[in-house]
């Protein structure tokens, strides 16, 4: 396995020479590196980092990470990990006054203005014939839940019934109640139950 390189930036640097900014503004769990690993991995490295380069010291230049913290954190995890890359990566260099003008500018970056619906997502996803696991199991984004996207896609795939008893398609209605904790999950679960609700638990 090898990284590719698949961006143009307007010079190179080395991964190690990069400096992370953001501090703990944004933690990277297991099953996101894996699947920032599995994108890397296939798509290839398609992103310059952005960095604020300023002097430091004795002319030093320094390189301090503006976007592309959690990229970095990968390659260096895929490094350790014997996977094969590129000695240099491509960057692109920001501009920022001073040291608190460039952490702005990662809130900036960092903020999200437009906002993703699963409505905007399914019609993104069918005009390539994209698959709903293969999108969940790659990429993760705040404003989808595919938990809720893959109850209600299996829902409407789920064969009709015949029994005239049975509510129609027509007829039915879903609701999705998000529960603070697991406690409250199954008081609502049992409520449910005891008033002869069709009702799924979800984690």
């Amino acid at each position: 396995m090898r990284v590719e390189i698949k961006c143009k930036g307007s010079r190179t640097a080395k991964l190690d020479d990069l400096k992370p900014l953001q501090g703990d503004l944004k933690e990277l769990s297991e099953e996101n590196y894996n699947k920032l690993k599995t994108e890397i991995l296939e798509l290839g490295f398609s992103a310059p980092f952005f960095v604020w380069s300023h002097v430091e010291g004795v002319e030093r230049e320094t390189l301090d990470l503006i976007d592309g913290h959690q990229r970095q954190k990968t390659l260096i995890c895929m490094r350790e990990e014997k996977i094969e890359m590129p000695d240099e990566f491509p960057i692109v260099e920001v501009d920022a006054k001073s040291y608190k003008q460039a952490k702005k500018k990662i809130l900036a970056i960092s903020s999200n203005y437009g906002t993703m619906t699963t409505l905007g997502l399914e019609s993104f996803m069918q005009d390539v014939d994209m698959k709903l696991d293969d999108i969940a199991n790659s990429f993760t984004f705040d404003a989808i839940d595919f938990d809720v996207m893959k109850y209600a896609e299996n829902a409407d795939n789920a064969p009709e019934q015949n029994d005239s008893n049975n509510v129609t398609d027509e007829e039915k209605f879903i609701i999705i109640l998000e529960c603070k904790d697991e406690l409250e999950q199954n008081d609502l679960f049992e409520e449910f139950q005891t008033r002869e609700l069709n009702c799924k638990l979800m984690s």
